[in-house]
Protein backbone atom coordinates (compact mmCIF):
# COMPACT_ATOMS: atom_id res chain seq x y z
CA UNK A 1 0.00 0.00 0.00
CA UNK A 2 1.26 3.25 -0.88
CA UNK A 3 1.97 5.77 1.93
CA UNK A 4 2.59 9.79 1.79
CA UNK A 5 5.81 10.13 4.38
CA UNK A 6 6.16 13.15 6.40
CA UNK A 7 10.09 14.01 6.71
CA UNK A 8 12.28 14.14 9.31
CA UNK A 9 15.31 16.10 9.01
CA UNK A 10 17.43 14.13 11.61
CA UNK A 11 20.33 16.22 12.72
CA UNK A 12 19.89 19.10 10.48
CA UNK A 13 18.64 22.04 13.91
CA UNK A 14 21.16 24.68 12.99
CA UNK A 15 19.58 28.33 13.35
CA UNK A 16 18.17 29.70 9.81
CA UNK A 17 19.41 32.99 9.47
CA UNK A 18 16.50 35.46 8.33
CA UNK A 19 18.95 35.99 5.37
CA UNK A 20 20.71 32.92 4.41
CA UNK A 21 21.81 32.39 0.66
CA UNK A 22 20.50 29.46 -0.91
CA UNK A 23 22.73 26.19 -1.40
CA UNK A 24 23.83 25.55 -4.89
CA UNK A 25 22.19 22.16 -4.13
CA UNK A 26 20.11 20.73 -1.72
CA UNK A 27 20.81 16.67 -1.00
CA UNK A 28 19.75 14.14 1.08
CA UNK A 29 19.09 10.55 1.80
CA UNK A 30 16.10 8.46 3.26
CA UNK A 31 16.68 5.46 5.28
CA UNK A 32 14.74 3.10 6.44
CA UNK A 33 14.31 3.82 10.43
CA UNK A 34 14.20 0.04 11.26
CA UNK A 35 17.02 -1.18 9.21
CA UNK A 36 19.56 1.71 9.06
CA UNK A 37 19.42 0.71 5.50
CA UNK A 38 19.27 3.19 2.09
CA UNK A 39 15.10 3.21 0.66
CA UNK A 40 15.58 3.24 -3.08
CA UNK A 41 13.12 4.90 -5.56
CA UNK A 42 11.39 6.66 -2.88
CA UNK A 43 9.64 10.27 -4.53
CA UNK A 44 10.98 13.18 -3.17
CA UNK A 45 8.82 16.63 -3.15
CA UNK A 46 10.42 19.19 -2.66
CA UNK A 47 8.34 22.81 -3.18
CA UNK A 48 7.38 22.44 -6.67
CA UNK A 49 10.23 19.47 -7.81
CA UNK A 50 10.25 16.02 -7.22
CA UNK A 51 13.61 13.41 -7.17
CA UNK A 52 13.74 9.66 -7.07
CA UNK A 53 16.63 8.20 -4.56
CA UNK A 54 19.41 6.54 -6.15
CA UNK A 55 20.20 2.98 -5.02
CA UNK A 56 22.25 4.42 -2.10
CA UNK A 57 18.74 6.18 -1.15
CA UNK A 58 20.62 9.95 -2.33
CA UNK A 59 18.45 12.55 -3.65
CA UNK A 60 19.54 16.02 -4.96
CA UNK A 61 17.77 19.24 -6.10
CA UNK A 62 20.65 21.08 -8.38
CA UNK A 63 20.39 24.91 -9.10
CA UNK A 64 18.66 25.67 -6.58
CA UNK A 65 17.40 28.84 -5.28
CA UNK A 66 15.02 28.59 -2.52
CA UNK A 67 16.13 29.34 1.41
CA UNK A 68 12.97 27.84 2.49
CA UNK A 69 10.65 24.62 1.21
CA UNK A 70 8.66 21.73 2.18
CA UNK A 71 9.47 18.17 2.05
CA UNK A 72 7.22 15.41 1.33
CA UNK A 73 8.21 11.85 0.08
CA UNK A 74 5.93 8.94 -1.10
CA UNK A 75 6.80 5.24 -1.24
CA UNK A 76 5.19 2.29 -0.98
CA UNK A 77 5.39 -0.09 1.93
CA UNK A 78 6.12 2.30 4.16
CA UNK A 79 4.47 5.06 6.56
CA UNK A 80 5.31 8.43 8.17
CA UNK A 81 6.47 8.24 12.08
CA UNK A 82 5.02 6.78 14.57
CA UNK A 83 2.33 9.24 15.13
CA UNK A 84 -0.70 9.19 13.18
CA UNK A 85 -1.18 12.94 13.95
CA UNK A 86 2.12 13.89 13.02
CA UNK A 87 2.09 16.72 9.59
CA UNK A 88 2.62 15.03 5.82
CA UNK A 89 5.42 17.36 5.23
CA UNK A 90 7.94 19.53 6.96
CA UNK A 91 9.41 22.69 6.68
CA UNK A 92 12.83 23.75 5.96
CA UNK A 93 14.94 26.57 6.18
CA UNK A 94 18.16 28.71 5.72
CA UNK A 95 21.04 26.83 6.86
CA UNK A 96 19.60 23.69 7.37
CA UNK A 97 19.70 23.08 3.51
CA UNK A 98 22.90 23.40 2.93
CA UNK A 99 24.00 20.19 4.90
CA UNK A 100 22.83 16.39 4.26
CA UNK A 101 19.45 16.06 4.76
CA UNK A 102 18.65 12.79 6.72
CA UNK A 103 15.28 11.52 5.63
CA UNK A 104 13.60 8.51 8.02
CA UNK A 105 10.68 6.36 6.84
CA UNK A 106 9.27 3.83 8.42
CA UNK A 107 7.97 0.32 7.14
CA UNK A 108 4.65 -0.35 7.76
CA UNK A 109 3.11 -2.98 9.73
CA UNK A 110 1.18 -6.21 8.67
CA UNK A 111 -1.93 -7.48 10.14
CA UNK A 112 -3.12 -10.60 8.98
CA UNK A 113 -5.42 -13.21 9.96
CA UNK A 114 -8.91 -15.25 9.11
CA UNK A 115 -12.12 -15.04 9.65
CA UNK A 116 -14.65 -18.51 10.32
CA UNK A 117 -17.44 -19.23 11.97
CA UNK A 118 -17.56 -20.95 15.25
CA UNK A 119 -17.96 -24.34 13.69
CA UNK A 120 -14.93 -23.53 11.45
CA UNK A 121 -16.69 -21.84 8.06
CA UNK A 122 -14.38 -19.67 6.09
CA UNK A 123 -16.44 -16.19 5.89
CA UNK A 124 -16.02 -14.79 2.96
CA UNK A 125 -16.55 -10.98 1.65
CA UNK A 126 -16.46 -10.08 5.49
CA UNK A 127 -15.31 -6.81 6.18
CA UNK A 128 -11.91 -6.28 9.05
CA UNK A 129 -11.72 -2.83 10.07
CA UNK A 130 -8.12 -1.86 12.20
CA UNK A 131 -8.86 1.25 14.53
CA UNK A 132 -6.15 3.10 16.04
CA UNK A 133 -5.72 4.82 19.60
CA UNK A 134 -4.82 8.42 19.12
CA UNK A 135 -4.09 11.16 21.61
CA UNK A 136 -4.34 15.19 21.32
CA UNK A 137 -5.35 17.79 23.77
CA UNK A 138 -8.30 17.17 22.81
CA UNK A 139 -8.48 13.58 24.75
CA UNK A 140 -8.59 10.29 23.97
CA UNK A 141 -10.05 8.18 20.95
CA UNK A 142 -10.09 5.42 18.17
CA UNK A 143 -9.48 6.24 14.40
CA UNK A 144 -10.10 4.07 11.59
CA UNK A 145 -6.65 3.17 9.83
CA UNK A 146 -7.13 0.45 8.05
CA UNK A 147 -9.95 -1.68 6.60
CA UNK A 148 -10.28 -4.57 4.11
CA UNK A 149 -12.28 -7.93 3.35
CA UNK A 150 -11.65 -11.46 3.49
CA UNK A 151 -10.96 -13.71 0.29
CA UNK A 152 -13.27 -16.99 -0.53
CA UNK A 153 -10.63 -18.54 1.90
CA UNK A 154 -11.48 -16.17 4.66
CA UNK A 155 -8.13 -14.72 4.85
CA UNK A 156 -7.52 -10.79 4.98
CA UNK A 157 -4.31 -8.81 4.65
CA UNK A 158 -4.18 -5.26 5.99
CA UNK A 159 -0.86 -3.13 6.05
CA UNK A 160 -1.01 -0.14 8.54
CA UNK A 161 0.89 1.93 9.94
CA UNK A 162 2.72 0.76 13.64
CA UNK A 163 0.71 1.41 16.33
CA UNK A 164 -1.94 0.34 18.86
CA UNK A 165 -5.09 -1.16 17.56
CA UNK A 166 -8.12 -3.02 18.14
CA UNK A 167 -8.86 -5.36 15.24
CA UNK A 168 -12.81 -6.52 14.44
CA UNK A 169 -14.96 -7.46 12.20
CA UNK A 170 -18.55 -5.79 10.71
CA UNK A 171 -21.40 -7.21 11.57
CA UNK A 172 -23.74 -7.84 8.73
CA UNK A 173 -27.28 -8.24 9.01
CA UNK A 174 -27.71 -11.01 6.36
CA UNK A 175 -23.98 -11.62 4.73
CA UNK A 176 -24.42 -12.12 0.81
CA UNK A 177 -22.63 -15.36 0.66
CA UNK A 178 -24.04 -17.25 3.37
CA UNK A 179 -27.42 -15.45 4.03
CA UNK A 180 -26.22 -15.66 7.91
CA UNK A 181 -26.09 -13.34 9.99
CA UNK A 182 -22.69 -12.43 10.98
CA UNK A 183 -22.03 -10.47 14.77
CA UNK A 184 -19.16 -8.71 15.39
CA UNK A 185 -16.02 -10.07 16.66
CA UNK A 186 -13.20 -8.33 18.17
CA UNK A 187 -9.17 -8.50 19.02
CA UNK A 188 -8.44 -8.37 21.67
CA UNK A 189 -11.99 -9.38 23.31
CA UNK A 190 -13.68 -7.12 24.93
CA UNK A 191 -13.77 -7.93 29.16
CA UNK A 192 -14.18 -5.86 31.43
CA UNK A 193 -10.65 -5.96 32.71
CA UNK A 194 -9.12 -5.11 29.23
CA UNK A 195 -11.63 -2.31 27.74
CA UNK A 196 -8.42 -0.36 27.48
CA UNK A 197 -5.86 -2.74 26.07
CA UNK A 198 -4.88 -3.01 22.24
CA UNK A 199 -2.68 -5.27 20.03
CA UNK A 200 0.81 -3.70 19.60
CA UNK A 201 2.64 -3.97 16.11
CA UNK A 202 5.72 -2.52 15.26
CA UNK A 203 6.82 -1.36 12.29
CA UNK A 204 8.01 -4.25 9.28
CA UNK A 205 6.05 -6.38 12.32
CA UNK A 206 3.42 -9.01 10.68
CA UNK A 207 1.05 -10.19 13.57
CA UNK A 208 -1.95 -13.16 12.62
CA UNK A 209 -5.00 -12.86 14.39
CA UNK A 210 -8.02 -15.56 13.56
CA UNK A 211 -11.24 -14.28 14.82
CA UNK A 212 -14.51 -16.41 15.02
CA UNK A 213 -17.82 -13.92 15.22
CA UNK A 214 -21.00 -15.55 15.90
CA UNK A 215 -23.07 -16.31 13.08
CA UNK A 216 -26.56 -17.75 12.76
CA UNK A 217 -29.61 -17.82 10.64
CA UNK A 218 -31.23 -14.42 10.65
CA UNK A 219 -34.67 -13.88 12.03
CA UNK A 220 -36.59 -10.79 11.85
CA UNK A 221 -37.44 -8.96 15.53
CA UNK A 222 -40.62 -6.54 14.97
CA UNK A 223 -41.06 -4.09 17.69
CA UNK A 224 -43.40 -1.33 18.03
CA UNK A 225 -42.69 1.93 19.57
CA UNK A 226 -44.50 5.65 20.91
CA UNK A 227 -41.94 7.83 19.22
CA UNK A 228 -41.53 7.29 15.20
CA UNK A 229 -38.99 10.10 14.27
CA UNK A 230 -40.32 12.80 13.57
CA UNK A 231 -39.61 15.46 10.54
CA UNK A 232 -36.58 17.59 11.35
CA UNK A 233 -35.88 15.28 14.28
CA UNK A 234 -33.38 13.19 12.46
CA UNK A 235 -33.45 9.54 12.21
CA UNK A 236 -33.86 6.50 14.62
CA UNK A 237 -31.15 4.71 15.20
CA UNK A 238 -30.76 1.44 16.85
CA UNK A 239 -28.03 -0.66 18.67
CA UNK A 240 -27.71 -3.76 19.73
CA UNK A 241 -25.13 -5.21 22.60
CA UNK A 242 -24.62 -8.92 22.60
CA UNK A 243 -23.92 -10.86 26.04
CA UNK A 244 -20.23 -10.63 25.39
CA UNK A 245 -20.17 -6.46 25.23
CA UNK A 246 -19.65 -6.40 21.35
CA UNK A 247 -22.55 -3.45 19.87
CA UNK A 248 -23.75 -3.14 16.33
CA UNK A 249 -25.43 -0.77 14.28
CA UNK A 250 -28.69 -2.25 12.90
CA UNK A 251 -30.39 -1.37 9.64
CA UNK A 252 -33.80 -0.96 10.99
CA UNK A 253 -36.90 -0.46 8.96
CA UNK A 254 -39.91 1.43 10.43
CA UNK A 255 -43.42 2.10 9.07
CA UNK A 256 -44.95 4.69 10.44
CA UNK A 257 -48.77 3.55 9.64
CA UNK A 258 -48.11 1.05 12.01
CA UNK A 259 -46.00 2.29 14.32
CA UNK A 260 -43.64 -0.76 13.36
CA UNK A 261 -39.78 -1.20 13.61
CA UNK A 262 -38.08 -4.54 11.56
CA UNK A 263 -34.54 -5.49 12.47
CA UNK A 264 -32.74 -8.72 11.93
CA UNK A 265 -30.55 -10.47 14.54
CA UNK A 266 -29.87 -13.80 14.94
CA UNK A 267 -30.52 -16.24 17.91
CA UNK A 268 -29.03 -14.78 21.26
CA UNK A 269 -29.85 -12.34 23.71
CA UNK A 270 -29.48 -8.60 23.06
CA UNK A 271 -29.65 -5.25 24.72
CA UNK A 272 -31.41 -2.99 22.21
CA UNK A 273 -30.61 0.74 22.71
CA UNK A 274 -32.61 3.27 20.23
CA UNK A 275 -32.36 6.73 19.99
CA UNK A 276 -34.49 9.17 18.34
CA UNK A 277 -34.00 13.47 17.19
CA UNK A 278 -30.86 15.59 16.89
CA UNK A 279 -29.32 18.46 18.36
CA UNK A 280 -30.32 19.17 22.04
CA UNK A 281 -33.46 17.14 21.28
CA UNK A 282 -32.98 13.90 21.97
CA UNK A 283 -34.64 10.16 23.39
CA UNK A 284 -34.06 7.01 24.14
CA UNK A 285 -35.40 3.61 24.95
CA UNK A 286 -33.67 0.49 25.94
CA UNK A 287 -34.78 -2.82 25.84
CA UNK A 288 -33.84 -6.63 26.32
CA UNK A 289 -34.51 -9.25 24.09
CA UNK A 290 -34.06 -13.28 23.96
CA UNK A 291 -33.92 -13.64 20.13
CA UNK A 292 -35.49 -17.62 20.01
CA UNK A 293 -34.72 -20.34 16.53
CA UNK A 294 -37.85 -17.90 14.88
CA UNK A 295 -39.20 -14.38 13.93
CA UNK A 296 -40.62 -12.69 16.94
CA UNK A 297 -42.35 -9.78 18.08
CA UNK A 298 -43.59 -7.57 20.70
CA UNK A 299 -40.16 -5.97 21.60
CA UNK A 300 -41.98 -2.25 23.37
CA UNK A 301 -39.62 0.71 22.75
CA UNK A 302 -40.92 3.48 25.44
CA UNK A 303 -38.66 6.25 24.76
CA UNK A 304 -37.81 9.18 27.02
CA UNK A 305 -36.10 12.40 26.22
CA UNK A 306 -32.18 12.48 27.32
CA UNK A 307 -32.21 15.37 29.84
CA UNK A 308 -30.28 18.31 28.52
CA UNK A 309 -27.03 19.14 31.14
CA UNK A 310 -26.80 22.69 31.34
CA UNK A 311 -23.75 24.39 31.61
CA UNK A 312 -23.00 27.64 33.71
CA UNK A 313 -19.95 29.83 33.66
CA UNK A 314 -18.65 31.58 37.12
CA UNK A 315 -15.78 33.69 37.50
CA UNK A 316 -13.16 32.94 40.20
CA UNK A 317 -13.21 35.54 42.66
CA UNK A 318 -9.56 36.09 42.27
CA UNK A 319 -9.47 36.76 39.03
CA UNK A 320 -9.11 40.86 38.10
CA UNK A 321 -9.84 41.45 34.25
CA UNK A 322 -13.02 43.01 33.06
CA UNK A 323 -15.92 41.61 33.16
CA UNK A 324 -16.78 42.66 29.69
CA UNK A 325 -13.28 39.77 28.62
CA UNK A 326 -15.47 37.03 30.06
CA UNK A 327 -16.75 34.33 27.52
CA UNK A 328 -19.77 35.14 26.98
CA UNK A 329 -21.26 31.37 26.67
CA UNK A 330 -19.69 28.34 27.40
CA UNK A 331 -19.31 27.23 23.89
CA UNK A 332 -16.14 29.57 23.56
CA UNK A 333 -14.33 27.13 25.93
CA UNK A 334 -14.18 24.05 24.01
CA UNK A 335 -15.84 22.07 26.43
CA UNK A 336 -16.74 18.22 26.17
CA UNK A 337 -17.15 15.71 27.54
CA UNK A 338 -15.27 12.41 26.68
CA UNK A 339 -17.00 8.70 26.97
CA UNK A 340 -13.70 6.54 26.85
CA UNK A 341 -15.96 2.96 26.86
CA UNK A 342 -17.03 4.36 23.20
CA UNK A 343 -17.45 1.58 19.79
CA UNK A 344 -16.18 3.09 16.93
CA UNK A 345 -18.70 1.49 14.69
CA UNK A 346 -21.61 3.10 16.78
CA UNK A 347 -20.65 6.56 17.73
CA UNK A 348 -17.88 9.23 18.33
CA UNK A 349 -16.62 9.02 21.82
CA UNK A 350 -17.01 12.89 22.46
CA UNK A 351 -20.35 14.81 23.27
CA UNK A 352 -20.00 18.31 21.98
CA UNK A 353 -21.70 21.70 23.93
CA UNK A 354 -24.96 22.07 21.50
CA UNK A 355 -27.48 25.07 21.90
CA UNK A 356 -30.24 24.85 24.90
CA UNK A 357 -31.77 28.40 23.29
CA UNK A 358 -31.07 31.60 23.78
CA UNK A 359 -27.19 31.99 25.28
CA UNK A 360 -27.53 28.83 27.30
CA UNK A 361 -25.35 25.77 26.19
CA UNK A 362 -25.12 22.28 27.45
CA UNK A 363 -24.93 18.95 27.24
CA UNK A 364 -27.52 16.22 25.97
CA UNK A 365 -25.46 12.93 27.06
CA UNK A 366 -27.15 8.91 27.15
CA UNK A 367 -26.12 6.99 30.56
CA UNK A 368 -22.80 6.94 30.95
CA UNK A 369 -19.49 7.87 32.81
CA UNK A 370 -17.22 11.03 31.27
CA UNK A 371 -14.41 12.98 31.76
CA UNK A 372 -14.71 16.79 31.21
CA UNK A 373 -12.12 18.44 28.68
CA UNK A 374 -11.94 22.29 27.65
CA UNK A 375 -9.31 24.14 26.55
CA UNK A 376 -8.45 27.74 27.50
CA UNK A 377 -10.08 30.69 26.36
CA UNK A 378 -7.82 33.98 25.25
CA UNK A 379 -6.60 35.54 29.15
CA UNK A 380 -9.28 32.32 30.77
CA UNK A 381 -8.46 28.94 31.42
CA UNK A 382 -10.99 26.84 33.63
CA UNK A 383 -10.20 26.19 37.25
CA UNK A 384 -12.59 23.92 38.34
CA UNK A 385 -15.91 21.77 36.93
CA UNK A 386 -18.51 21.10 39.55
CA UNK A 387 -22.07 19.69 39.79
CA UNK A 388 -23.42 19.70 42.70
CA UNK A 389 -21.01 19.27 45.69
CA UNK A 390 -19.06 17.16 43.10
CA UNK A 391 -15.61 18.03 41.44
CA UNK A 392 -15.61 16.58 37.99
CA UNK A 393 -12.58 16.90 37.03
CA UNK A 394 -11.41 14.63 39.78
CA UNK A 395 -14.16 12.31 39.79
CA UNK A 396 -15.81 12.82 36.44
CA UNK A 397 -19.37 13.59 35.55
CA UNK A 398 -21.78 9.59 35.86
CA UNK A 399 -25.07 10.02 33.96
CA UNK A 400 -27.43 7.83 35.05
CA UNK A 401 -30.58 6.38 33.40
CA UNK A 402 -33.66 9.31 33.86
CA UNK A 403 -31.38 11.39 35.88
CA UNK A 404 -32.42 15.25 35.90
CA UNK A 405 -31.98 18.53 37.35
CA UNK A 406 -28.27 18.42 37.22
CA UNK A 407 -25.92 21.50 36.14
CA UNK A 408 -22.81 22.06 35.69
CA UNK A 409 -21.02 24.92 37.04
CA UNK A 410 -17.19 25.92 35.35
CA UNK A 411 -15.53 28.58 36.87
CA UNK A 412 -12.75 30.74 35.06
CA UNK A 413 -9.77 32.29 35.87
CA UNK A 414 -7.40 34.87 34.61
CA UNK A 415 -4.68 33.69 37.10
CA UNK A 416 -1.81 32.12 34.93
CA UNK A 417 1.15 31.79 34.38
CA UNK A 418 4.32 31.23 31.68
CA UNK A 419 6.57 28.70 31.40
CA UNK A 420 9.57 29.15 29.26
CA UNK A 421 12.91 27.47 28.25
CA UNK A 422 15.21 26.14 25.24
CA UNK A 423 15.40 22.56 23.76
CA UNK A 424 18.19 20.69 22.23
CA UNK A 425 18.63 18.15 20.49
CA UNK A 426 22.20 16.33 20.82
CA UNK A 427 23.80 19.17 22.22
CA UNK A 428 21.99 21.15 19.55
CA UNK A 429 19.43 23.92 20.17
CA UNK A 430 16.57 22.97 17.80
CA UNK A 431 12.98 23.21 16.46
CA UNK A 432 10.65 20.45 18.71
CA UNK A 433 6.94 19.59 19.95
CA UNK A 434 7.05 20.64 23.60
CA UNK A 435 4.43 18.99 26.13
CA UNK A 436 3.27 19.66 29.22
CA UNK A 437 1.35 16.84 31.38
CA UNK A 438 -0.54 17.72 34.49
CA UNK A 439 0.11 15.93 37.18
CA UNK A 440 -3.12 16.56 38.96
CA UNK A 441 -6.77 16.33 37.24
CA UNK A 442 -7.17 19.08 34.98
CA UNK A 443 -9.58 20.12 31.76
CA UNK A 444 -6.40 21.13 30.23
CA UNK A 445 -4.48 17.53 30.79
CA UNK A 446 -1.68 18.40 28.19
CA UNK A 447 -0.73 21.15 26.72
CA UNK A 448 1.65 21.22 23.55
CA UNK A 449 4.20 23.90 21.98
CA UNK A 450 6.62 24.33 19.01
CA UNK A 451 9.96 25.69 20.40
CA UNK A 452 11.46 27.74 17.16
CA UNK A 453 14.55 26.79 15.33
CA UNK A 454 16.85 28.46 18.15
CA UNK A 455 15.10 25.94 20.44
CA UNK A 456 13.26 28.42 22.38
CA UNK A 457 9.66 28.07 23.42
CA UNK A 458 7.63 29.75 25.70
CA UNK A 459 3.74 29.77 27.02
CA UNK A 460 2.47 32.67 28.74
CA UNK A 461 -1.01 31.37 29.71
CA UNK A 462 -0.56 28.02 31.15
CA UNK A 463 -2.94 27.05 34.28
CA UNK A 464 -0.98 26.89 38.11
CA UNK A 465 -0.09 23.63 38.52
CA UNK A 466 2.33 21.44 38.68
CA UNK A 467 3.87 19.55 35.37
CA UNK A 468 6.12 16.90 34.37
CA UNK A 469 7.50 18.39 30.38
CA UNK A 470 8.86 16.67 27.80
CA UNK A 471 10.41 17.21 24.49
CA UNK A 472 10.49 15.33 20.76
CA UNK A 473 11.61 15.64 17.99
CA UNK A 474 9.21 14.81 15.89
CA UNK A 475 5.19 15.05 17.43
CA UNK A 476 4.63 12.27 19.39
CA UNK A 477 1.01 11.22 20.93
CA UNK A 478 0.68 9.12 24.52
CA UNK A 479 -1.17 8.27 26.73
CA UNK A 480 -1.04 11.67 28.99
CA UNK A 481 -3.78 10.04 31.87
CA UNK A 482 -1.32 7.26 32.25
CA UNK A 483 1.38 8.16 34.37
CA UNK A 484 3.69 5.39 33.37
CA UNK A 485 3.32 6.68 29.93
CA UNK A 486 6.52 8.89 30.54
CA UNK A 487 8.54 6.19 32.32
CA UNK A 488 10.52 5.14 28.71
CA UNK A 489 11.34 8.42 28.85
CA UNK A 490 12.23 9.05 32.42
CA UNK A 491 15.99 10.34 31.31
CA UNK A 492 14.45 13.15 29.36
CA UNK A 493 11.57 14.19 31.23
CA UNK A 494 11.95 17.63 33.55
CA UNK A 495 9.25 19.21 35.72
CA UNK A 496 7.92 22.35 36.16
CA UNK A 497 5.72 24.52 38.49
CA UNK A 498 3.76 27.01 37.66
CA UNK A 499 2.44 30.10 39.75
CA UNK A 500 0.30 32.56 38.91
CA UNK A 501 1.56 35.81 37.87
CA UNK A 502 5.03 33.78 37.66
CA UNK A 503 7.80 32.47 34.97
CA UNK A 504 8.89 28.94 35.35
CA UNK A 505 12.06 28.06 33.23
CA UNK A 506 12.81 24.72 32.25
CA UNK A 507 15.74 23.12 29.43
CA UNK A 508 15.22 20.59 27.97
CA UNK A 509 16.73 17.30 26.30
CA UNK A 510 14.78 16.25 22.98
CA UNK A 511 13.77 12.83 21.96
CA UNK A 512 15.06 12.12 18.74
CA UNK A 513 12.97 10.73 15.99
CA UNK A 514 15.48 7.56 15.86
CA UNK A 515 15.10 6.26 19.29
CA UNK A 516 11.03 6.12 18.65
CA UNK A 517 11.07 3.22 16.17
CA UNK A 518 7.65 1.94 16.37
Amino acid sequence: MAGTVALSAVGQTTSAGANATPPAEVRGEVINAVTGSPVARALVRFNSRAALTDHDGHFAFPQNTDTTGNFMVVKPGFTASSDPLDSQNIFVQGDQLGGTIRLLLYPEAVLTGTVTSRDGLPLQGIQVIATRSVYDEAGSRQVPSGFTGTDTHGNFRMPVPAGSYRLSTVSAARDRYSGLSVLPATVPEKTSSNASENIRIHSGEELHFDLRPVTGVPHTVTASSDALPQRGMGFMRITATTTGGETMQLNALSSGSRGEIKMELPQGRYTLVARNGGPGAVSQAEAAVTVPDHDISGVVFRFAQVPAIPVEIQVDEDSIADAAQVPSSASQLSLTLQNDQQDLLVNDSTIRLTSLGGQTYGFVASPGSYRVLARGSGNWYVKSVAAGTSDLLQDGLTVAAGSSGMTIRVTLSDQMGSVQGGVKLNGTPCACWVYLVATRPSAQPVISMRSNADGGYSNSRVPPGSYRVVAFERRHSFNYADPASLSAFAAHVGSVTVTAAEKASLDLDAIPAAELIP
